[in-house]
């Protein structure tokens, strides 16, 4: 069953640029999206608060999202996680959801 994940988080004011790049770079969401099981990612800046965000994925399984940020982990301090944690103000807020196409 297909999975859809929102990811929800707010960026450091002066950090919207940098986040906005890395997810845009070679090592961000065109990473992700090249991922086993990644269906597709949507990127939702807020209108009027432009440092909350959410991104919504899509995966054939939470196993398949759940390898991915284990994937994302063992990148090390080099990697995309590593560079965007810093720049966050508190924890990512992740909820998994049922893709049900009975209805």
């Amino acid at each position: 069953m297909a999975c859809i994940v929102f990811v929800e988080f707010t960026v450091k004011e002066q950090a919207v640029d940098q986040v906005n790049d890395l997810m845009a770079s070679q090592d961000g969401l065109p990473t992700t999206r090249s991922q086993k099981g990644c269906l597709s990612v949507e990127v939702l800046a807020e209108m009027d608060n432009s440092n909350h965000f959410v991104l919504i994925e899509k995966w054939e399984s939470k196993d398949d999202q759940l390898a991915y940020l284990k994937f994302r982990e063992e990148e090390g301090p080099e990697g995309a996680l590593a560079q965007l944690m810093p720049l966050l103000d508190g924890e990512p807020k992740f909820i998994f959801w049922n893709l049900d196409s009975v209805y």
